[in-house]
């Protein structure tokens, strides 16, 4: 299974948009479910993380940039039936504001699985009352820290972050 590319050419000023052809990459598993982009501070590319759903490959793949195209697919592990991926750099302090942090929700368990991209510790595995439908990353509060927000099917959860890759106790709405 894959994920296309078209890389946008427009001209500034142009009334019609024009693409490339479609490049076409391994998404790194079967049954490709979710992807997202992530602009690496480290290296400045984008980069694609790709949430594959098939038996044998569930997990989250990433796909580095590497200036002419794309490099063999990266797995990570994550949770059964991953269906939704985020990633952000965030604050917080320590290794958590210079590296991203990759968030998937897994619906075979009812879980998030965190991810420092780093590889400095653990994932961290969140478990939900309910399937989660999709996963952001973002500094909601505007306190420094990445915040985590998942979908639920009749609710709205916010995790607050509390610096360093932890989150405090869930808010839902």
């Amino acid at each position: 299974d894959t994920v296309s590319v078209l890389l946008n050419t427009t001209t500034p000023g142009a009334a019609t948009p024009t693409f490339d052809p479609v490049e076409t990459f391994p998404s790194g598993g079967d049954e490709p479910t979710s992807l997202a982009t992530m602009d690496d501070p480290s290296t400045g590319a984008i980069d694609i993380l790709v949430t594959n759903h098939g038996e044998a490959t569930d997990g989250l793949a990433l796909l580095f940039n590497n200036g002419t195209g794309f490099d063999p697919p990266s797995l990570q592990p994550s949770g059964p039936n991953p269906v939704a991926v985020a990633a952000a750099v965030g604050g917080g302090g320590g290794i958590f504001s210079v590296f991203p942090t990759f968030v998937t929700a897994n619906t075979g368990d009812n879980t998030v699985t965190v991810l420092a991209a780093c590889g400095c510790g653990p994932s961290q595995v969140i478990n939900l009352p309910d399937t989660p439908r999709g996963v952001a990353l973002t500094d909601i509060d505007g306190q420094g820290a990445l915040d985590l927000v998942i979908t639920l099917p009749n609710a709205v959860v916010v995790y607050r972050g509390g610096g360093l890759g932890t989150f405090q106790a869930q808010r839902t709405y």
